[in-house]
């Protein structure tokens, strides 16, 4: 494109110029290059600026699809009674989601039964390498109008639990609790950010902010 407006700026130049420029004189004039530069200037800004956006969008939206896959994995090893070892061996598979870890997401048993995340269960713990984080989560966001999210529906923690053999997800060991939203923004964004909603009845989908 730059090349384009390029040769057409200097076709109407030499245009011009067989009337005002002496034979044999070529080339551009001082303000002809500055107006050249100028426009390679700004069309080179307008290119990087859309490559840094699109660059971080591909970026999130690949963390939200292994975070997906992660909450799979939970839901396969539930559904297959994963043995595990403690007193309460094949119960439960869960995925936590904490604010106070926004980097991390953890896949762990339960083994002690208590449909929640404790210290040490732990069984995979997935650390985000982009600069995405966790930036809010919320709960029963598709059943609240209007959205109560920051509000009734922000919560500090999420786990979300498959029992043996079930495909459907306990969430915060709460029945009235209809899905879960986790938020994901890239570092210093305000917005645009992708969401990864985990309902009920086991889906998982994916969400633009």
């Amino acid at each position: 494109m730059v090349s384009h407006l390029l040769n057409l700026l200097k076709k109407r130049l030499k245009s011009q110029g067989r009337q005002t420029m002496p034979i044999g004189r070529q080339g551009f004039t001082l303000i002809e290059l500055i107006v050249s530069v100028g426009i390679m200037v700004m069309v080179t800004t307008v290119i990087l600026a859309n490559y840094t956006t699109f660059n971080k969008k591909i970026k999130l939206e690949g963390v939200t699809q292994e975070i997906v896959s992660i909450i799979r994995e939970a839901q396969a090893y539930g559904i297959s009674n994963k043995i595990i070892s403690g007193p309460g061996s094949s119960v439960a598979y869960g995925v936590h989601f904490d604010m106070a870890l926004p980097d991390t997401v953890i896949i762990f048993s339960d083994s002690n039964a208590d449909n929640n995340y404790t210290v040490g269960e732990e069984e995979e713990i997935f650390k985000v390498q982009s600069s995405d984080r966790i930036k809010q989560i919320c709960i029963n966001q598709k059943i609240t109008s209007p959205f109560a999210c920051p509000g009734a529906g922000s919560v500090n923690t999420a786990d979300v639990i498959y029992k043996r053999s079930s495909i459907y997800a306990n969430i915060n060991d709460d029945d009235a609790i209809s899905d879960t939203m986790i938020l994901f923004r890239s570092a210093g964004e305000t917005a645009n950010g992708v969401k990864v909603i985990v309902w009920k009845s086991g889906q998982v989908s994916v969400e633009a902010e």
